[in-house]
């Protein structure tokens, strides 16, 4: 097959960059300095120059708390290029896979999100991310969406590297304990998404994946303290203020994937041991 990934420079994109050779099949990647995703006609063109089976967009808008004061942007990354490339992809039949997120919910539920739970994104990013989906399951029918939550890697900033860092650096950290989700290993995302590939069938479908367990951000920083062995005091922070509202409990059940497309969901421990060594 002949793949073309956007987003190669970020974390999920740079983790294809570090698996892509183990699999018989043809890369294109392209990011932001050689594609402009805001440009409708610069992506048209270059989807039309190089043709493709699969486009695979982990290209994204991330910065949560920015997304609040730059919105156009913010709209433009992460909903009208997905609707630019769905329709590009509807006129010929190429397939999608496209990444989501879970802050499409608002946090609200004392229970694991499933695919078919209500949405209602609580900050712009989410609501972005939302409007990408809508415009995939929209234009495109054979798209292809992976929800995750928390992506941690060897690659770019992260929860888990700068919580490691900091831990280092300081003397006392505060890191909120009301907000719950889970994190997600790139790298391996990136290699299980290779191998649904064949798994996936005609149509539009939505699933989850992310590690488990589910925890606070202070529990993960505590983990990544033990793992160090740092002396820094680490306190539950008890007003951070954000410009974003985040939501609370924002864990994705996986059940589906690894079910239904035969999916083994690893434990997040090794990965974090690794980006902290």
């Amino acid at each position: 097959m002949k793949i073309i990934v956007f987003g190669a420079n970020g974390q999920l994109g740079k983790s294809f960059q570090s698996v892509y050779q183990q699999f018989e099949h043809e890369f294109i990647f392209a990011d932001i300095d050689e594609l402009d995703f805001t440009d409708e006609n610069a992506v048209k063109n270059f989807l039309r120059d190089k043709p493709c089976d699969l486009i695979i967009n982990c290209a994204a808008y991330t910065a949560v708390d920015k997304a609040e004061d730059e919105q156009d942007l913010c709209m433009a990354v992460n909903a009208i290029a997905p609707e630019i490339i769905a329709e590009f992809c509807k006129k010929t039949n190429t397939k999608l896979i496209h990444y989501s997120t879970d802050y499409v919910f608002d946090g609200k539920s004392n229970e694991e999100y499933v695919e078919s739970d209500d949405t209602n994104p609580c900050n712009f990013y989410g609501l972005s991310k939302l409007k990408g989906e809508e415009a995939i399951l929209k234009h495109n029918p054979n798209g292809f969406i992976i929800r995750t939550s928390g992506l941690i890697s060897e690659f770019g900033n992260n929860f888990i590297a700068t919580m490691s860092k900091l831990l280092k650096e300081k003397d006392e950290i505060s890191v909120v304990r009301n907000q719950t989700t889970k994190l997600t290993c790139a790298r391996e995302l990136a290699l299980h998404t290779m191998r649904l590939i064949s798994k996936i069938p005609k149509g539009i479908d939505i699933v989850h994946y992310a590690n488990n367990p589910a925890m606070s951000w202070y529990d993960f920083a505590r983990i990544v303290k033990e793992k160090t062995g740092s002396n820094c005091k680490l306190r539950v922070a008890t007003d951070y203020p954000q410009r974003a509202v985040r939501p609370k409990y924002s864990v994705l059940n996986c059940s589906k994937i690894e079910l239904l497309y035969q999916i083994s969901i690893k434990n997040i421990d090794k990965t974090i041991s690794k980006i902290i060594t």
